[in-house]
């Protein structure tokens, strides 16, 4: 059996498509969750049918309204706590390997750091 790897994905479409497609195409079973109530909200209707075929090529399941809320080891193993925002129910995957994505922070240091010395406080006009 290869690999389970599982992930919540919250990123650019590109980003998404390439880590996934990558790991699909390991030969790993692949899982991506999604807190999202429908598949990559933000892929244009142009781009999704490509996005679908790979996931669908390489048999990805995908699960919707369900977030990691925690993951533990488990022998050599991990088992992953998934949650819904809905219900508050929780589910749990034992899982050779969990790849999260939650996107990136800003860097916002210059903008804080200026924001007192603005006449409106930052407030965009």
């Amino acid at each position: 059996m290869a690999p389970t790897r599982r992930g919540e994905n919250r990123t650019a479409p590109a980003l998404i498509s390439l880590a996934d497609e990558v790991i699909a195409e390991s030969g790993a079973r692949l899982e991506l969750v999604t807190p999202e109530r429908t598949l990559a909200p933000d892929i244009g209707g142009l781009n999704y049918p490509a996005y679908l075929k790979a996931f669908q090529t390489h048999g990805v399941t995908i699960t919707l309204g369900l977030r990691l809320r925690r993951v533990a080891r488990q022998g050599n193993q991990l088992e992953a706590t998934l949650r819904s925002d809905y219900t508050h129910g929780e589910v749990e995957r034992v899982v050779d390997q969990v790849v999260v994505e939650h996107g990136t922070l800003p860097l916002d240091e210059l903008y804080f750091e200026l924001k007192p010395q603005s006449r409106n406080q930052g407030e965009v006009d």
